[in-house]
């Protein structure tokens, strides 16, 4: 009885361990950069650290109107998976109005955990 209830534990532990293990592998967190559409904010680079610490892919949406330069600069940022940037004269003045829709759409093409 013993020996079969020991048995149990550890396969219930490799079985946690293995699923723990995929659920890591499929994280995926999106930063939504701040930004004045010319330089990143500081603030941004402190987001994408603790993202990075969760583990998984780190992905990085940027947008406003004429903000590639920002989109350059995040793509350079150690732990940046991928840069996502909506450039369109829409997200002058990053109002909710524009930023939502935008916000939702990317999170229902990629899925982020």
């Amino acid at each position: 009885w013993r020996a079969n209830r020991l048995s149990n534990m550890f396969s219930t532990r490799q079985t946690f361990l293995r699923t723990l293990s995929l659920l890591r592998r499929n994280n995926s967190t999106l930063v939504i950069a701040e930004h004045n559409n010319e330089a990143l904010s500081p603030i941004t680079l402190n987001t994408i650290t603790a993202a990075s610490k969760l583990g998984g892919d780190v992905s990085c949406l940027v947008f406003g109107n004429q903000c590639s330069k920002v989109a350059e600069e995040v793509s350079k940022v150690s732990g940046v998976s991928k840069v996502l940037l909506a450039d369109n004269a829409v997200f002058q003045g990053f109002l909710p109005e524009a930023v939502t829709p935008l916000i939702l759409a990317t999170q229902k093409q990629f899925s982020f955990t």
